[in-house]
């Protein structure tokens, strides 16, 4: 369900889903992961090329880490410009 509809008991809590979905999906859990990758990487008890998903770890942290790039260079500023501009024109 699109956070800008539906009835006014969810329009109420709407907005702070969003944003709550929104910082967990492209920063808490992508960076979770890279915190994890650089853990394991520089711990020496690890030994990653013995590890048959080595490529698949090392694939998926510059997919999280360029998430977090992504959403700190520019969806922040595309989806905070866009709810503030909605919840300005639904106040009025």
């Amino acid at each position: 369900m699109p956070w800008k509809k539906g009835s006014q008991a969810y329009l109420k809590f709407s907005p702070v889903l969003f944003y709550t979905m929104m910082y967990l999906n492209y920063v808490l859990l992508p960076g979770v992961n890279v915190g994890l990758f650089v853990y394991f990487t520089a711990n020496p008890n690890y030994k990653l090329k013995l590890f048959p998903l080595e490529s698949w770890i090392v694939f998926f942290s510059i997919i999280c880490f360029t998430r977090i790039t992504e959403f700190l260079s520019t969806l922040r500023k595309i989806m905070s410009d866009d709810a503030r501009i909605y919840l300005e024109t639904r106040k009025l």
